[in-house]
């Protein structure tokens, strides 16, 4: 019995001191910082090592607390990166390093990245029922020698018929290059420059009856600047300067009537944004909100000067259901002290109508992947419903022109190899204007980008 009894405490000794190491051991474990020793690169492409790591701020001697705070930073660096959409695929490992360091455990990050083919030139062809056929090419250059910074030129010219001179012509033309991308420290910069010509058309108050046309020319620049800030916050800000000239009049029925064109213009926007979506293959999860305010200084061609502010709100949620659907929906609002339109928000709305000072608009999407080849491309349906009401200060509510609905349906085509590349043509329907034999009330445009 005595022995027995000495077995049994001797065991529980040797049971409790083995369980105090390793309570021990953990805790030291526990107390160790994470370091990066080193990060090796395996890039298939032309990306440079230094962008791609300060792209994601990743640097030999950076410190974690932890290693799921490690794979955590990894794994949201990796999903930033994807979505830019210039990579085909990036992955990583890591790897511990054996070392005496007491306070530290080293690990090597092992970062494997294939770039996408991200340059391609598109020609499009469109019709709008405000400005005619329109003929483009987008010219896009992305991850410019592996700098992660993108390069774009897109230039359109426009084929309608003159109503005032009764004979086809060139109503308007662009060419717009632009380069983004640029960082320095914590801000990216986006530079763009602008050259078009354009003609302005005047009707009377019903709508029916051209009382004034003229064309001019433009130039403009713009520079953006962007902040990141934790938690997928950002602060964006900079101007746009832009002058109109060569102002010449075709028609101008009253002739005491007045050019509504400014001479000079000098805007600066700012805008504080929260950002949290994610591509899944060629859909789109998450949630988005924007708020921004404008201040513009301006000369009218009589060199008389005016000043204007307004103030934008915008929601967008995507919701990938499955591979398949990605419902998504998006609301915005609008204010100015100067005139300000909903045209450019709603999809197969013709120019001239929803114009005002204070305006909604809302939008309505469902995705469908119809065809999906994989390693070769994916076509994507997109039907959607769009509405939206604006208020005029100065004249009563008119439902003809302050408030319009539409339907439609966009295609998409994307090319696996081509990340960067979207193809989109839609067809939106005027429900609220125009008879259905009307072909006003039909919109068709087809670009490179998933913006309207």
């Amino acid at each position: 019995m005595n022995i027995k009894y000495r077995l049994f405490c001797a065991t529980t000794v040797i049971l409790l001191l083995n369980l105090f190491f390793a309570v021990t051991l953990a805790a030291e474990a526990a107390e160790k910082k994470i370091i990066i020793s080193s990060i090796e690169t395996e890039i298939e492409g032309s990306t440079k090592r230094k962008y791609l790591l300060q792209e994601i701020k990743l640097f030999e001697g950076k410190e974690f607390d932890s290693l799921v705070s490690l794979r955590n930073y990894m794994n949201e660096s990796i999903r930033n990166l994807m979505n830019l959409r210039i990579f085909e695929n990036v992955e990583y490992s890591l790897v511990e390093v054996e070392s005496s360091d007491s306070e530290y455990v080293h690990y090597k990050t092992i970062l494997i990245c294939i770039d996408a083919n991200n340059t391609f030139f598109l020609p499009l062809i469109g019709y709008g029922s405000s400005n005619g056929f329109k003929l483009a090419l987008k010219s896009n250059f992305y991850n410019i020698n592996g700098t992660l910074m993108n390069f774009r030129i897109s230039s359109s010219l426009n084929i309608n018929e003159n109503e005032a001179l009764n004979n086809w012509g060139i109503p308007a033309w662009e060419i717009r290059p632009s380069l983004s991308g640029i960082k320095l420290l914590n801000l990216d910069f986006s530079l763009s420059l602008s050259q078009s010509f354009a003609t302005s058309k005047d009707y009377n108050f019903r709508g029916d009856s051209l009382i004034q046309q003229y064309t001019y020319h433009s130039t403009s620049l713009s520079l953006e600047t962007s902040l990141k800030l934790p938690s997928n916050f950002s602060y964006s800000f900079g101007p746009s300067l832009s002058f109109n000239y060569g102002i010449h009049t075709i028609v101008n029925l009253i002739p005491e009537a007045t050019i509504d064109l400014d001479f000079a213009n000098l805007t600066w926007t700012h805008s504080f944004e929260y950002k949290k979506v994610d591509w899944i293959d060629n859909l789109r999860n998450g949630f988005a909100a924007k708020l921004s305010n404008s201040l513009n200084a301006s000369y009218d061609v009589d060199r008389t000067p005016s000043f204007s502010t307004s103030i934008g709100a915008g929601l967008t949620y995507f919701w990938r259901i499955n591979k398949t659907f990605n419902l998504s929906g998006r609301l915005n609002g609008k204010w100015s002290n100067k005139q300000i339109g909903l045209n450019d928000l709603l999809r197969g709305v013709r120019s001239g109508y929803l114009n005002g000072d204070l305006g909604a608009a809302m939008s309505i999407d469902m995705t469908i992947s119809t065809i999906n080849i994989d390693g070769l491309f994916e076509i994507q349906a997109r039907p959607f419903f769009d509405i939206g009401i604006i208020y005029n200060s100065n004249s009563d509510f008119d439902r003809v022109n302050d408030f319009a609905y539409t339907a439609g349906l966009d295609g998409i085509l994307y090319i696996d190899r081509w990340k960067s590349f979207v193809l989109r043509g839609t067809l939106g329907i005027d429900l609220s204007h125009f008879e259905w034999n009307d072909f006003k009330k039909y919109e068709i445009e087809m670009t490179a980008g998933l913006s309207y």
